[in-house]
């Protein structure tokens, strides 16, 4: 898990490092062209401007798309590692223990058979249903995951 966010956030610090290196070479840059052109060429220099207005708003874009990445990748391996821990656990119980008591065996009394009720017609509990619930939990996170700027 941490193997996957560490690279991510030397890459994020790194590009940080990059942007501000960047911006300050912009405003040299900037001050160099006003002396230069001085006041009669004030529309070339203010085209250039624009143009180097315009990559730092690509070089902020740009940082705030790797910072998006960082934080799918963060959910995903946070939800990778409940997934896992479930999946333990549930090995851990065993079917038998899983079922007595259940609110899915149609019994709400403690049932030392772990019998469903033939009333309510509701069957036990088995390995394969644990699987497809964690199956189903874990498209539901990567679907949310994948929404573009939904509120979190």
């Amino acid at each position: 898990a941490d193997e996957r966010v560490a690279p991510l956030e030397t890459a994020h610090t790194a590009l940080a490092g990059h942007v501000d290196s960047i911006r300050g070479r912009f405003a040299d840059y900037l001050e160099a062209v006003d002396k230069e052109f001085g006041k009669n060429d004030s529309v070339e220099a203010a085209a250039v401007h624009a143009r180097l207005q315009d990559l730092e708003r690509r070089l902020d874009e740009t940082v705030a798309e790797q910072s998006s990445m960082q934080q799918e990748v963060a959910i995903r391996t946070a939800a990778d590692e409940r997934l896992q821990a479930l999946a333990e656990r549930a090995e851990e119980i065993s079917p038998r223990r899983a079922t007595v008591g259940s609110p899915y065996n149609g019994s709400n009394k403690d049932d030392k058979q772990g019998s469903p009720s033939t009333s309510t017609n509701v069957r036990r509990w088995n390995s394969g249903d644990l699987a497809e619930v964690m199956r189903r939990r874990r498209e539901s996170c990567e679907e949310w995951v994948s929404r573009p700027d939904v509120s979190r």
